[in-house]
């Protein structure tokens, strides 16, 4: 098992899941987009973790056995589903505040250099994760400046 994790290869696998766009509104509690991504960053680390933990045991020669009509473990397929649901609810996930929406800004920003890739993907028979995280862009500032 490679220890390079290709986005690509783990949506192949992993159910979409759907995520009701937030509708740009008057706000007024702490800005929701620190809890969207710090979900992000909690199931990404989980999920890193299995895969390390999955690679030493199968290094080590340990036959993992697959989840029923997968591929993978059914620890990995359920952190792969909760992956791809933490990583679409921030694409859609509006800053309510200046220092969120940087906030936000800079995390994607990261994210994707790391990665070394764009975080959000789209790809062909998917929900594009880029437009929808463009729509939370947009929502941001038009509540921001009252643009709704």
């Amino acid at each position: 098992m490679s220890t390079r994790i290709n986005r690509r290869a783990i949506l192949a696998g992993a159910a979409t899941a759907t995520v009701t766009p937030a509708i740009a509104a008057p706000f007024d509690g702490p800005d929701p987009i620190f809890a969207a991504i710090e979900e992000y960053r909690t199931t990404q680390a989980a999920f890193l973790a299995r895969c390390r933990h999955e690679d030493d045991l199968a290094e080590k020669g340990t036959k993992l056995k697959p989840a029923v009509g997968d591929h993978r473990t059914p620890e990995m397929a359920a952190l792969v589903d909760a992956v791809i649901t933490a990583r679409s609810s921030l694409a859609n996930t509006a800053a309510t505040t200046p220092a969120g929406l940087a906030a936000y800004l800079d995390f994607v920003l990261a994210a994707s250099i790391e990665g070394e890739e764009f975080l959000f993907v789209e790809d062909e028979g998917e929900k594009s994760e880029i437009l929808d995280f463009v729509r939370a862009l947009a929502r941001a500032v038009h509540g921001m400046t009252g643009r709704a």
